[in-house]
């Protein structure tokens, strides 16, 4: 079931891309400095997914099929400009917690919008993008089509939401359960 799902999230036009491809260090400290303090700033003692954060099944399959990526971020165009997903955690005592934000550069800094709030989480998601096309929901009755590189926020094991921009807004649909 695993490789159904991330062969499936591929076959759905997905290409996890980023300029980082080549790249094995991940997490904040390899983002854009001016991003960093900013994150720094707003979410403190939160931290981009790195692959050390996974579980041991999760870093397993993310290297047999994303090595050299990052599971905590990936750039794209995901609102007809460059930006950056990110999935970020933190500990509050030994409860995990998650989120998913979306950092577009301005001429002062980045705009950062959050598209999925901190929620409790067993282990973390990962992220991932995905070409303009036509997706379906996890029940194939809806369907969306997308103008924009979109964001696949994923356990490796279940379930897949795409994050999509239209008409001004991030909009979401549940393609896999």
């Amino acid at each position: 079931m695993l490789k159904v799902i991330l062969i499936s999230l591929l076959m759905l036009g997905g290409s996890p891309e980023s300029s980082l491809a080549q790249t094995t260090k991940c997490g904040s400290a390899t983002l854009p400095p001016k991003l960093q303090s900013q994150l720094a700033e707003h979410f403190n003692g939160w931290k981009v997914v790195d692959v050390s954060d996974l579980s041991a099944e999760d870093q397993e399959v993310w290297s047999e099929s994303f090595a050299g990526k990052c599971p905590g971020y990936v750039e794209g165009n995901f609102t007809g400009r460059p930006s950056i997903a990110m999935t970020m955690i933190r500990y509050k005592g030994a409860n995990l917690y998650q989120m998913l934000i979306v950092a577009e550069p301005r001429v002062r800094g980045y705009n950062i919008e959050t598209l999925s709030g901190a929620e409790m989480a067993a282990v973390p998601d990962v992220v991932l993008k995905t070409s303009p096309r036509k997706y379906f929901n996890a029940e194939r009755d809806h369907h969306v089509t997308i103008k924009f590189d979109g964001i696949v926020y994923t356990k490796l094991e279940a379930a897949a939401t795409l994050y999509y921009f239209l008409n001004g807004k991030f909009r979401h649909l549940e393609i896999s359960e």
